[in-house]
């Protein structure tokens, strides 16, 4: 298994396949993840905090159900959901690899996102000076045979 940095997207990833895989993901009060869905199963369990999820293509906070510390909840593959956080909030979530976001709308893709004082995301020598990315978007990697 191979890890990379991916200055472009400003994201990790893992370049591997059929490999069972854990991340934790924590999160500031209200921060929120645009519609998306993952092209394989993906299995979350709430480790602190209340996690609130909904389905479909549009991001309706009313329409969410909460999960509370210890919850588990699994979605299969292509369903298209939306999440936020309740209070500081980590998430486990554990399924195969690879791990993949496709947002529904790209537009809400961070990872193509310009930040404050910033222009977009570059590759080259440049990339080395970008600031760090921001705590919420941070994930602990975990990978298994």
């Amino acid at each position: 298994m191979r890890y990379r940095r991916n200055w472009e997207s400003r994201s990790a990833s893992v370049e591997a396949f059929d490999c069972a895989s854990t991340i934790r993901l924590k999160m500031p009060d209200g921060y929120k993840i645009a519609p998306h869905w993952h092209p394989k199963r993906e299995n979350v369990t709430v480790i602190s905090g209340k996690f609130k999820v909904g389905m479909g293509d549009k991001f309706e906070a009313g329409k969410m159900n909460t999960f509370p510390a210890g919850s588990f909840a699994y979605l299969d593959p292509e369903m298209h959901h939306y999440a936020m956080a309740s209070g500081p909030t980590t998430v486990q979530v554990h399924g195969m690899l690879p791990l993949q976001f496709n947002y529904v709308n790209p537009t809400d893709d961070p990872s193509k996102k310009e930040r404050v004082g910033e222009g977009p995301a570059t590759t080259g020598p440049q990339a080395k000076n970008l600031p760090s990315v921001p705590k919420s978007e941070i994930w602990e990697l975990r990978t298994g045979n």
